[in-house]
C-alpha cells in the first residue's frame, strides 16, 4: 500500500496525507518492526559510556540523558525495529556516531527551530525527537548501504569524497567503537 506524508509528517494513504503541502511521496507502508527492545539495547553502561568520552567542559556531557533519549524514542516506533538483531544495533551504533543536521526539518515538531535554535540547546527531548525525526526520515532506509552511505546522507560533500577525511574516520572510530559495545560486526562500506 502506498503512502503520502503530510507537511506536519504523519503518514497515511487520505487526501489528508496525500493532498495540499504534501512533504513527498508517495511511500511504501513502513516495514514491519521486530521484537527487539531498542531500550534494553541502550543500556545506562552504553549511553554513559557514550557520554563520558566527552571532556568534562563539554555542555553537552551534562545536557543530554538517556531517559531524554527513551522519552524521545516514544514517538519513533520505526527507530531500531526493523531486520534483525542485528540490524537494530547496527542501527543503534550508527545513530550514535553521528551529529544531526535539525534545520531541513522545520516546524514540523512544533517550533520554528532556525529562528528560535535555543529551544533545541534547552530541551534535551527536542533534541532528540529532531535527530530521530531527521534520521528516519533521511538516514534510517540506507542502513543496508553500510555506515558509509549514513554519512553521505548527514553530510555529504562537507565529510564525503576527500570533504573532511578525518572528521569521517572518528565517525567510523565511534561507530566501530558502539559495534563493539555491542558485540556485533561493523559490516562492509564504512567510509564515503
Amino acid at each position: 500500500m502506498w503512502q503520502c506524508c503530510s507537511q506536519w509528517g504523519y503518514c497515511g494513504t487520505s487526501d489528508e496525507y496525500c493532498g495540499a503541502g504534501s512533504q513527498q511521496g508517495p511511500y511504501d507502508a513502513p516495514p514491519a518492526t521486530n521484537d527487539v527492545s531498542v531500550v534494553d539495547i541502550v543500556t545506562p553502561k552504553f549511553f554513559n559510556g557514550i557520554l563520558n568520552q566527552a571532556d568534562a567542559s563539554c555542555v553537552g556531557k551534562n545536557f543530554y540523558s538517556r531517559s531524554a533519549f527513551l522519552d524521545a524514542l516514544g514517538s519513533f516506533s520505526q527507530f531500531g525495529r526493523t531486520g534483525a538483531e542485528e540490524d537494530t544495533m547496527r542501527e543503534i551504533a550508527a545513530f550514535f556516531a553521528h551529529n544531526f543536521n535539525y534545520g531541513p526539518d522545520r516546524n514540523i515538531i512544533s517550533f520554528d527551530k532556525l529562528n528560535a535554535p535555543a529551544t533545541v540547546a534547552n530541551y534535551p527531548i527536542i533534541a532528540f525527537k529532531i535527530a530521530l525525526r531527521f534520521w528516519t526520515n533521511n538516514v534510517q532506509s540506507l542502513m543496508n548501504q553500510g555506515f558509509g552511505a549514513t554519512i553521505r546522507a548527514i553530510n555529504d560533500e562537507l565529510e564525503c569524497d576527500g570533504g573532511n577525511p578525518s572528521i569521517v574516520q572518528s565517525r567510523i572510530r565511534y561507530f566501530s567503537q558502539y559495534y563493539n559495545q555491542l558485540r556485533v560486526s561493523t559490516g562492509d562500506n564504512l567510509t564515503c
